[in-house]
């Protein structure tokens, strides 16, 4: 029955802490979303923030966790409202299903959309539809786009690109960057640096040493509505075409179907623009390998502008087909089951926290019981490792017989708890079968113990403890050796006699008997058996512990 109740401790650890967990992380987000309220109004913002929170995981998919990740970067930005920002996370975790980027990075590039190129939060989901029909269109995707986006927006910016126009411009852009990259992240890396080429002042100075109004052109250019990308390509394209090199390199390009040759001419191009004029003001191997692949595709850029452009649903369409695998409804289930234990276990969030507060009380209050507590845990420890020399695996598996744990479980006592304790371990031992069962059923009882209080143990119902008990191993040491293991001579001389030990003796037998259904005094049944003295030596060396049974006595206790 105790090792039992342990178990169910130990399976209910888990829900709670995670519970504690995310309920933490709710509190810092609604410090930051609801900063004007009040304490009662930002508690009352966690219930707000974490309805958002799930109806984003139901609607598109993915964990609490990253959904909670996306929401506190929208909200942190301050680029949106806290409502705007609700808003926005099922698209971002749809989108996340649907490409399989991080909704976190999808949050980043929303947010320099609408920072940089002044794009809506109501167009968003546009964003999203146009991102991802530009990387089924070319070889980058959403999830590369959303590393590499928001500093080329950045830099775009400054060259005049903005809005819906730009956006689709700038993916298209990155598709083409793919053709004469090594990887898309350098495919990224090399449309940054052209961006910021085109926009320094040092380009613009170099041009003027040439006689051209770099400055003057490009915004000529965006005049008639040709963007910096396109204008500077065609400024290119004049200086360099009547170099009858150039021209053959870019015939022999469009002509070339092999990867590597086509890799070879695209980099002997910019090596010829390199030598011309342009390589003056482009003096960026990276920046030149972007401005090749936009020479030499200019109609693929067109092409994949206007799928860009004409995107619509594309989100919905991806995420439905994600949506109608059996992984994608396993996920769900799993997060449903996150979702409910969450609230289950907040209704215990008021005993919980009397819980825990008692315990922290109980371990200010009484220094020696916590020094003591974690003496005895580690004098456990380090007897148990002992005590295995010599058959170990019949203590486990209860092979020894009832006098093999009897004798253990004794040592124990003695070891680490009073000549009280001591027989009830033993007692313990003698009637069950495992020791496994005997150790996890002390640490079981002794740590519902410390969560009973005279009231509290009146008026609350067993299943309430069973769920509260898991708090003692996150809240401290004390409440898993006080009452289980016993704690030795020092917190006896600590408390004998005092308020607290009458309180430890009452809640143990309260709790026991609420937990088990039978009286202390009936549970545990002393078997008669030859005494066997197991002395056990414990010495100490700074922050080292030793315990330490001879062979010979293992044997006897083994026999016994």
């Amino acid at each position: 029955m105790l090792a039992g109740a342990a178990a169910a401790k130990f399976i209910l650890a888990k829900p709670v802490n995670a519970t504690m967990d995310y309920g933490m992380r709710l509190a810092g987000m609604a410090n930051t979303a609801y900063s004007d309220r009040d304490v009662a109004g930002r508690i009352a913002g966690k219930t707000e923030l974490n309805t958002a929170i799930e109806k984003a995981v139901r609607l598109g998919g993915g964990t609490r966790e990253s959904a909670a990740t996306t929401l506190d970067t929208l909200i942190a930005a301050g680029t949106l409202s806290v409502d705007d920002s609700k808003a926005v996370l099922p698209t971002l975790t749809k989108a996340s299903t649907a490409s399989g980027a991080d909704p976190t990075e999808l949050a980043n590039i929303a947010l320099r959309s609408m920072a940089t190129f002044k794009i809506k939060a109501s167009e968003i989901p546009k964003v999203m539809d146009m991102a991802i029909t530009a990387g089924q269109a070319g070889g980058f995707e959403l999830k590369d786009m959303a590393k590499w986006l928001p500093q080329q927006m950045a830099a775009a910016r400054l060259s005049g690109m903005s809005g819906m126009g730009g956006l689709a411009k700038l993916l298209a852009a990155n598709q083409a960057s793919v053709i004469t990259a090594g990887s898309k992240d350098e495919a990224g890396n090399n449309l940054v640096n052209f961006l910021a080429k085109i926009n320094s002042q040092d380009t613009a100075q170099d041009a003027k040493k040439l006689g051209i109004d770099l400055s003057g052109t490009l915004s000529a250019a965006r005049a008639k509505g040709i963007d910096s990308l396109q204008a500077f390509t065609l400024l290119t394209e004049r200086t360099v075409s009547q170099d009858k090199r150039y021209t053959t390199l870019k015939d022999k390009a469009a002509k070339t179907k092999d990867g590597d040759e086509k890799k070879a001419t695209y980099e002997a191009q910019a090596d010829i623009i390199e030598g011309s004029a342009i390589g003056k003001l482009i003096q960026d191997r990276q920046a030149l390998m972007y401005l090749v692949a936009a020479l030499n595709n200019k109609d693929y850029l067109k092409d994949v502008e206007a799928k860009v452009n004409a995107a619509k649903d594309t989100t919905e369409t991806n995420y439905a087909v994600i949506a109608n695998e059996a992984g994608f409804k396993k996920e769900q289930a799993v997060q449903e089951g996150d979702i409910a234990t969450y609230k289950g276990m907040t209704q215990l969030d008021g005993p919980l926290k009397k819980t825990l507060d008692l315990m922290t009380e109980t371990a200010r209050e009484y220094p020696n019981l916590t020094a003591g507590a974690k003496l005895s845990a580690s004098a456990l420890s380090a007897l148990a490792a002992a005590a295995g020399a010599s058959g170990l695996m019949k203590l486990l598996t209860g092979a020894g017989g009832a006098a093999a744990g009897a004798a253990a479980a004794g040592a124990v006592g003695t070891a680490a708890g009073s000549a009280a304790t001591g027989v009830g371990a033993a007692a313990a031992g003698a009637a069950a079968p495992s020791l496994l069962a005997r150790l996890s059923g002390a640490v079981g009882s002794g740590a519902r113990g410390l969560l009973t209080t005279g009231a509290f143990a009146a008026t609350m119902p067993a299943a309430s403890f069973a769920a509260a008990a898991p708090a003692a191993t996150a809240g401290t040491v004390v409440a898993a050796g006080a009452a289980g293991y016993g704690i030795g001579s020092v917190i006896n001389k600590a408390t004998e006699g005092t308020a607290f030990d009458r309180f430890l003796t009452r809640a143990v037998n309260a709790v026991y008997d609420a937990v088990t259904g039978q009286k202390q005094h009936e549970a545990v049944k002393l078997v008669p058996r030859e005494p066997v003295e197991v002395n056990v030596k414990i010495t100490t060396d700074s922050h080292l512990i030793t315990a330490e049974v001879s062979r010979e006595q293992q044997r006897q206790a083994t026999r016994k």
